[in-house]
């Protein structure tokens, strides 16, 4: 588990869900706990200094607060309207 910033914490579930590159499969399939596996550790390149997993740290920032009463990580398709 790889996490280069912690996101603020939020009392209930954090319902704007506008995360960049994203399609309908991708709202239907990732939760917070899934991109947090999915993260790799980042690679000191001397030539290619880029931010590496970008996109999932952008999405868990937005859906850390998707969870269920049974602590469930939920994609933002599962999520009770506000």
């Amino acid at each position: 588990m790889v996490l280069v910033s912690n996101p603020p914490n939020e009392v209930g579930i954090n319902h704007n869900l506008g995360i960049y590159g994203w399609d309908l499969r991708d709202v239907m399939h990732w939760t917070a706990a899934n991109l947090q596996a999915e993260m790799e550790t980042p690679k000191d390149q001397l030539f290619r200094q880029i931010v590496e997993n970008a996109s999932e740290i952008a999405a868990i920032r937005v859906l850390h607060s998707a969870f269920d009463d049974a602590g469930n990580s939920l994609t933002p398709w599962e999520q009770p309207p506000p």
